[in-house]
């Protein structure tokens, strides 16, 4: 019997991060995004977390921050490359903002309920 490559290839395992809340549906994210997240909510990437429900409001902040400036550093650059003459670059892949979305939403609603936030991997 011939094994595929892709199982006996030796590949480091990603976890997927697991967010849980009371008040919204389970979500979902790879480390990759994860870890944006957790940097915008100024925390360590963790395999396991809670944010309080009486955190969520600075939570909510900080993601609503962190999105903010993703903008404004987007804007800034495609003024520079204006006043040098050149062609503004066109944004490639997911957006901070569309990556940020979901997890934000479940601040929202988690925080309008009064429930934690937990997550996993």
């Amino acid at each position: 019997m011939v094994q595929s490559p892709n199982l006996t290839a030796s590949k480091e395992v990603k976890m997927l991060y697991r967010f849980n809340s009371k008040a919204a549906a389970e979500l979902i994210m790879m480390p990759d995004g994860a870890k944006q997240m957790f940097t915008a909510l100024g925390r360590d990437l963790a395999p396991q977390g809670i944010i309080e429900r009486d955190d969520l409001s600075g939570a909510i902040a900080s993601l609503n921050g962190a999105i903010e400036a993703d903008e404004e550093h987007w804007k800034q650059s495609q003024q520079e490359a204006q006043l040098r003459g050149e062609e503004p670059a066109r944004r490639v892949g997911v957006r901070f903002r569309q990556r940020a979305w979901p997890l934000l939403e479940m601040l929202r609603q988690s925080h309008a309920m009064g429930v934690d936030v937990i997550w996993t991997t």
